[in-house]
């Protein structure tokens, strides 16, 4: 996070552990490069010359100190502050948007709290999905940021199911956190899934909470989101007919195929018949009028699967999947290679959902990219 100190004033905490330990704790994330650190030029002075701290503590502001200036000229690049302000004197934190900016203004209490000296936590479904969106982080940092800004965060798999019972634990120990997960959505007017519907509006659940964010992804999972590039590079050459027709049918479907189908199952035509004549909506039918058979299919005017009946459907028309190991191959080809031109050549809905993650991620675990200090 980038994160400013005011009101601290070192010299006048000799009676204060607490205080004095908040400085410790903002002084170490600094040297760790565990966060971007902003404070004035009488703070860095006063830890140095007051006689309170050690060795590396001083040696830790005087770092400090010297990137000041740097610091403060990228302090408006991220849309996350976090405000620590040492006068206050319960444990209290407040958020506010300005400007679609979050200012977090909390008490030197939270300095303290495990999420900010071992980075915030990112929550994600599964071990798999941290990392993939970690790399996504990555590519877009280094893409609109250059090298001067690293991100860290602290990856914790949600355990499926349990991904919301984590995060309300999160939200109860008001630990800094962000949280995403993909609906699970079928349709474009589908339910979501079990997990993502955990997640209520009427909790202030989604988007910002008090010191959390959580991103309910309009994809139906992660893979959705894999560039085709990646996909072919790692899929068995003999699914390359199948990587084919789903880029196909992505592009003639104006990207939104990709969003709703299935990567590591496949879906089927009786399937999206199911499902349009629930929410009486067609999508999957114009996904499916462009194989050959479609025409010929005795399901297509009731949009009801006819294998039920008297009559019978030899088979059903399938888009197969691409195993359920897709996702953990694609993020071992994508930590082999540089992402920016796999990023820049991809589809225009994988560019933004891409962006936006990466944006949301980088806000959250920015850290100066540069050796600790030693």
């Amino acid at each position: 996070m980038f994160v400013e100190i005011i009101n601290c004033k070192p010299s006048m905490y000799e009676n204060d552990i607490d205080r004095l330990d908040a400085i410790e704790s903002f002084l170490d994330a600094h040297g760790k490069r565990k966060h971007i650190i902003y404070c004035t030029k009488n703070t860095c002075e006063e830890i140095i010359d007051c006689g309170l701290f050690g060795i590396r503590q001083k040696k830790f502001a005087d770092d400090l100190y010297n990137y000041k200036r740097e610091f403060g000229s990228i302090r408006n690049i991220f849309k996350l502050k976090l405000v620590v302000d040492f006068e206050l004197d319960r444990k209290v934190i407040n958020s506010h948007l300005v400007n679609d900016n979050l200012i977090m203004t909390a008490s030197y209490h939270y300095l303290l709290k495990s999420s900010f000296k071992n980075n915030c936590i990112f929550l994600a479904e599964d071990q798999s999905d941290c990392d993939f969106y970690f790399l996504i982080a990555k590519t877009i940092c280094h893409r609109y940021q250059g090298g001067s800004i690293g991100i860290k965060l602290h990856h914790l798999e949600g355990g499926g199911s349990r991904t919301h019972k984590k995060y309300e634990e999160i939200i109860k120990n008001e630990e800094f956190s962000i949280c995403i997960v993909d609906n699970d959505k079928k349709h474009p007017l589908g339910k979501e899934g079990d997990t993502s519907k955990s997640f209520s509006l009427n909790r202030n659940q989604r988007g910002y909470a008090l010191n959390q964010e959580c991103i309910v992804l309009d994809v139906h999972e992660a893979e959705c989101l894999i560039p085709d590039s990646i996909l072919e590079s790692v899929s068995d050459p003999s699914k390359i007919d199948i990587i084919d027709k789903i880029r196909n049918l992505d592009k003639k479907s104006d990207y939104q195929f990709r969003v709703y189908f299935d990567h590591k199952n496949g879906f089927r035509l009786d399937q999206g018949l199911q499902l349009e004549k629930l929410y009486k909506e067609n999508f999957w039918q114009s996904i499916f009028q462009h194989d050959q058979a479609y025409k010929s299919k005795p399901c297509i005017e009731n949009k009801t699967c006819i294998n039920n009946t008297n009559l019978e459907c030899k088979s059903c028309i399938e888009i197969y999947g691409l195993g359920e190991k897709i996702l953990v191959q694609s993020i071992e080809k994508m930590e082999k290679i540089h992402l920016r031109s796999i990023y820049e050549n991809s589809t225009p809905i994988i560019k933004t959902k891409w962006k936006e993650i990466g944006t949301k991620l980088i806000n959250w675990g920015c850290s100066p990219n540069l050796p600790a200090v030693r």
